[in-house]
């Protein structure tokens, strides 16, 4: 007998399994960090984000589908990376180690945001957003880690950037396009609560990110509302301020990230790929396997991989694992989407792809489940309905 189901109520399953998969791999890895005093924060949810992801999967075949040029270029981005994993299997047994089984199972959970309704992604997102930001401040005191940087209950302040310059800028829409009281005000919380939190991480890539998507937001405004934007820094300002007081000895810490020689590993994570496969061209089709670095980089070292670690760059690192036909279709994703938001002028979330691109630019993001639930939010069929002219 053939089951019938309202596609409302299944576009809203998907949505609340999305954002709980989302909020909960916040906290995925709270008991691996300690804080700086060794107060360990034991919440318990461990990997139970999979759960929504799973309920994501199994509604996501009832989501009424649109298929497109990004749909083409995602599919094959998938059959070459399977094809790159038999030329190159992994080295551990366990199949759900494998970073070939993240890739593929993240794309497969996530794609179909391209076909809800974004408003609707965007109002119940920014309603679950202080759930998200502020246990952060009640859990622990981000404002005690120091030159530690402060990385959340994820366990990694790149990830924990990108994962908040989505926030911000989604909420930012939210504020922008509802009218109701509660929905502004999670916004306003979870914006205030975010940018602190990256600013304490000091990841380089998470902070460029967030000076992208402020500029890219602010200028929206501007072009809205003149006057309103003054309002707004002025606004900030006062309420950030004592903030700003406390972390004055922060921005010397951030100054010296920017120029300690750490950066250095970066440039050395893209040489090694760059000499491997220069000495090793008949890897550069399909690379040397995903997820496959780390545990071959000895046998890697004699044709030039001189990094001590994983390639901290998404792009290189796919080119390296996956081989240059999966890196080239991994970008032309993002130039897709990049052309879409143009067409359609939605500024801020131009500026939180170029946000996500530069955080991917210094962090091993391929399988990172917030990099693709930005990237097909932000390629959605319907993203032109994010169009609005309301501030207040």
């Amino acid at each position: 007998m053939k089951i019938f189901i309202r596609e409302d109520i299944v576009e809203k399953i998907y949505i609340i399994s999305v954002i709980l998969a989302f909020g909960l791999l916040f906290y995925a890895n709270a008991e691996e960090n300690p804080s700086p005093d060794g107060t360990v924060v034991n919440l318990g949810l461990g990997k139970s984000f999979y759960i929504p992801c799973g309920i994501a999967l199994i509604s996501s075949f009832y989501i009424k589908k649109t298929t497109d040029a990004f749909d083409f270029a995602l599919y094959l981005l998938m059959a070459f990376s399977i094809i790159s994993t038999f030329f190159n299997p992994p080295l551990s047994a366990n199949f759900l180690e494998w970073t070939i089984t993240r890739f593929v199972f993240a794309i497969l959970c996530f794609k179909d945001l391209r076909n809800i309704n974004p408003k609707l992604f965007v109002k119940y997102l920014t309603l679950a957003t202080p759930i998200i930001v502020l246990p952060h401040y009640v859990l622990s005191n981000p404002f005690g880690y120091g030159a530690w940087r402060y990385a959340g209950f994820y366990g990694d302040p790149n990830f924990l950037a990108l994962a908040l310059n989505f926030i911000i800028t989604i909420c930012y829409f939210s504020f922008k396009l509802n009218e109701e009281n509660i929905v502004r005000a999670c916004a306003v919380v979870a914006i205030l609560g975010a940018i602190p939190l990256i600013l304490l991480g000091m990841s380089r890539g998470g902070l460029l990110g967030l000076s992208v998507v402020l500029i890219f937001i602010f200028s929206d405004i501007f072009l809205l509302h003149k006057g309103i934007l003054l309002l707004i820094i002025l606004v900030l300002i006062f309420l950030l301020w004592p903030v700003f007081v406390d972390m004055l000895e922060l921005f010397d810490l951030i100054e010296d990230r920017f120029s300690e020689g750490s950066a250095n590993s970066r440039i050395e994570g893209i040489e090694s790929a760059i000499n491997v496969l220069s000495n090793r061209p008949e890897l550069i089709p399909f690379g040397i396997g995903p997820g496959n670095t780390v545990p071959m980089m000895s046998v890697y070292r004699q044709y030039g991989y001189i990094c001590e670690y994983a390639i901290h760059n998404t792009f290189f690192a796919i080119l390296f694992e996956m081989g240059i036909f999966c890196c080239l279709l991994y970008i032309n994703l993002y130039f897709i989407s990049f052309r879409l938001l143009m067409h359609f002028k939605l500024f801020p979330l131009v500026g939180l792809l170029l946000s996500s691109v530069l955080s991917l630019f210094t962090l091993p993001g391929a399988a990172f489940m917030p990099g693709w639930i930005l990237l097909f939010f932000v390629s959605n069929h319907n993203i032109e309905e994010l169009h609005g002219s309301k501030i207040i």
